[in-house]
């Protein structure tokens, strides 16, 4: 059985799955509609992963293997990418942004659509001499800047107790676990379990301190 868990908590199962692969079982969560956010997949052999609007937001592939993958309209906000080999990869609308590239290996990647790159550093990145001036004209013009207003969603939140704050999508009943999971997790210092309204992540993220900061105003 292979079991993804929470890279905080290495006893908060996210997913677990009888496929025999950690590659197949990431297709199988992410085709079930199971969030990967804050997932620990670091040093994972995933090349020739296929994966459209996946979550995978704050999760942790550290020295992972993306080779030849396939990846459409997914979020990686905030996601450690480090050291992650993603050479021949198909990249199409998916959120990059604010995550960790470092040594990250782009060669030969195709990178298309509104892929939303805002807040990396290029200079992380490494590619073939040949590639460079490509890939810094695409990251620059063709993906940084989206002007795409993001619709009001709902979300809930909580603070790590290493002083972070850390939002999530609220999915109804399927969010009631979760919340109930963090109120009694040691890792979680203060809970906001009711849901609110913000424009994208980093919009719950400065609603989420704003509230936070509000109920402990001195």
């Amino acid at each position: 059985m292979i079991e993804i868990n929470n890279k905080n908590d290495s006893e908060h199962l996210i997913f677990a799955s009888e496929k025999p692969t950690m590659k197949e079982a990431i297709e199988e969560a992410i085709s079930l509609g199971v969030s990967l956010e804050d997932a620990s997949i670091r040093g994972e052999d995933l090349s020739g992963l296929h994966v459209e609007n996946g979550n995978f937001s704050q999760a942790d592939f550290y020295q992972s293997k993306l080779c030849n993958a396939v990846i459409i309209k997914c979020d990686f906000n905030q996601a450690n990418l480090s050291d992650v080999i993603f050479s021949g990869a198909v990249i199409r609308d998916t959120d990059f942004s604010f995550a960790l590239f470092l040594g990250a290996n782009l060669t030969n990647c195709k990178i298309t659509g509104r892929t939303n790159m805002r807040g990396i550093d290029t200079a992380e990145m490494v590619a073939s001499q040949k590639e460079v001036p490509m890939l810094l004209k695409a990251l620059r013009i063709e993906i940084v800047v989206d002007v795409i207003k993001k619709p009001m969603q709902k979300w809930w939140g909580y603070k790590h107790i290493n002083g972070h704050f850390q939002v999530k999508r609220e999915l109804g009943p399927l969010t009631s676990g979760d919340i109930e999971d963090a109120m009694d997790s040691p890792m979680a210092e203060w809970v906001h379990p009711m849901p609110f309204d913000a424009r994208g992540r980093d919009g719950a993220l400065r609603i989420i301190e704003e509230l936070y900061n509000k109920q402990h105003k001195s």
